[in-house]
């Protein structure tokens, strides 16, 4: 009787360790998925985010290239389109807050916070300082064309482009240079935003000849 029952315990022995192995792999198995599942979710949900964030850049971008040629052309603009320039800068501003990066920002406060000073009774703005004062929208255009595609496009090039009378040994250029390297040096921001000081023609004569 003892002997049936020893063999009876053997076998039921036998018969729970498999069972016991194989439901340990299939918990080990859920744990697993689960953990894989919950890497892949958080995965995609930074892939969306990303992709959102860009999408809101690139609309920024676009909005800060019609703001740029609006004002550009603010002389010309009707009364009634200056309310529609005033709603884009609005709009500009919080998306910049709310998708922009730290120079991003930054450099979008210094602008306001000039905006804010410049509408005071008490401020008198010497001639250079109204032209300058668009280096704040090339600086923003420049920084965030870096943001979404990493490329390092210095503010000189804009003003290449835009400018008839934009000369390296011009005091016009110099204008545009000294405020733009004053508000990269004063925020911080990164070195490809400097514009060389240097004369195009001193450096050209100093090069060998080939």
């Amino acid at each position: 009787m003892d002997a049936d029952k020893i063999i009876s315990a053997n076998e039921i022995i036998k018969a729970i360790i498999p069972a016991v192995i194989t439901g340990f792999i299939t918990i080990i198995g859920f744990i697993v998925t689960a953990l894989n599942m919950r890497k892949n979710f958080r995965a995609e949900l930074r892939k969306k985010k990303t992709e959102y964030y860009l999408k809101k850049l690139e609309e920024l971008y676009d909005l800060q290239v019609k703001l740029l040629d609006t004002i550009m052309a603010q002389s010309k603009l009707p009364e009634n389109k200056r309310s529609d320039l005033l709603k884009d800068f609005g709009e500009a501003l919080s998306s910049t807050f709310a998708y922009g990066s730290c120079d991003l920002i930054a450099i979008t406060a210094k602008m306001q916070e000039q905006n804010y000073m410049r509408n005071q009774a008490t401020y008198k703005p010497d001639g250079q300082e109204n032209i300058s004062h668009m280096h704040y929208n090339i600086l923003l255009l420049c920084q965030l064309k870096y943001d979404l595609t990493g490329e390092r496009i210095n503010p000189e090039q804009w003003y290449r482009m835009r400018f008839s009378d934009y000369s390296f040994d011009s005091d016009f250029r110099m204008c545009f240079v000294k405020a733009n390297n004053k508000t990269v040096m004063e925020l911080g921001l990164q070195k490809f935003l400097m514009i060389k000081i240097g004369n195009r023609r001193k450096n050209e004569a100093a090069r060998p000849l080939m």
